[in-house]
């Protein structure tokens, strides 16, 4: 085998590897946030939103901080600005909004919402990324959309459910994922640079920095008792802050830097299939043949999307 045979064996090897990791820390990342959804309506029960924000992703900056400075390596300006401005999007728009929606309306319609993302997050890679257009991509997002859509929508189907909530809070939610989309076009250039920890800790200190400002000036901090919290509530903020702050977040990063970005946003198919499962589970609803045929159809969507990277495992 000559050398440049040996060059292209590697390169496809580690496009491979690149490709598993970042799938998997996807995968685990939307799930967690999908798990998380119903629990943070919990917390925003007692804790206001600003305070729990804050709470959430301040306390998660100071932790990536202590425990992971000394393996940092130096960013250009640029590209700190760069993160700050995804944390912008990504966490202080996506979070600020989120939590508004969920106190307004049903998680349902967030999640129904939520099945948009991987459509703006591919058209955007490809305005702005100048990503290759990818007809399997294109036909799978699709595909997943369907399938999401028939879970989250299968109360109604099945005539035991309303579809609630004003359409200030389905706004609400719509803008939110928005700036999902946003973040992940906006961090990708960045996240495929540095550890995903660094990467994490610029996006949280941005967003922190909005949380604690509006919390001071809308007087939420006076409304806040965190003796007379119920245990459901400080598990919920826990699961938030350890869970979908530190670990979903970072696993977030590290997987936009392994994959495009218009790969990236089909394993948010993943998040409302977790909340879906969470309601199964812990709320007593039940699992419907439309669950079963929403799931099947996000796991072909996936498939077709990415049928083309399964050969390579040979390698």
């Amino acid at each position: 085998m000559g050398e440049a045979q040996k060059q292209s064996q590697i390169s496809k090897i580690m496009k491979n590897k690149n490709f598993f990791i970042g799938a998997f820390a996807l995968a685990i990342a939307h799930i967690v946030w999908g798990i998380g959804t119903p629990l943070m309506k919990v917390a925003l029960t007692q804790i206001p939103i600003f305070v729990l924000a804050f709470a959430r992703f301040g306390v998660a900056a100071l932790i990536i901080f202590l425990i992971s400075k000394k393996g940092w390596e130096k960013m250009e300006k640029s590209e700190i600005v760069r993160m700050m401005i995804s944390g912008f999007f990504g966490v202080f728009v996506l979070i600020s909004l989120f939590f508004w929606g969920l106190t307004l309306g049903e998680s349902i319609n967030a999640s129904l919402i939520a099945a948009s993302v991987p459509i703006f997050v591919y058209l955007m890679a490809v305005v702005f990324l100048h990503e290759k257009p990818n007809q399997k991509i294109f036909h799978g997002l699709i595909i997943g959309s369907i399938g999401v859509v028939i879970i989250v929508i299968s109360p109604l189907l099945l005539g035991t459910s309303k579809l609630s909530g004003s359409l200030g809070a389905n706004l609400l939610f719509f803008l939110a994922m928005m700036g999902m989309a946003i973040d992940t076009i906006i961090a990708k250039p960045v996240a495929t640079k540095y550890p995903p920890l660094q990467v994490t800790f610029w996006s949280f200190f941005s967003a922190s920095c909005g949380f604690l400002i509006l919390a001071t000036l809308l007087g939420q901090w006076q409304q806040f008792d965190i003796f007379a919290l119920r245990g459901e509530v400080v598990f919920s903020y826990f699961w938030g802050l350890l869970g979908m702050s530190l670990l979903s977040y970072t696993l977030f990063y590290l997987g936009v830097g392994k994959l495009k970005a218009s790969e990236s946003g089909l394993f948010n198919y993943f998040n409302p299939l977790a909340a879906t499962l969470v309601g199964v589970n812990l709320l007593g609803e039940k699992l419907t043949i439309y669950h079963l045929i929403g799931s099947v159809l996000v796991v072909i969507g996936i498939y077709i999307a990415e049928k083309n990277k399964l050969p390579k495992l040979k390698n």
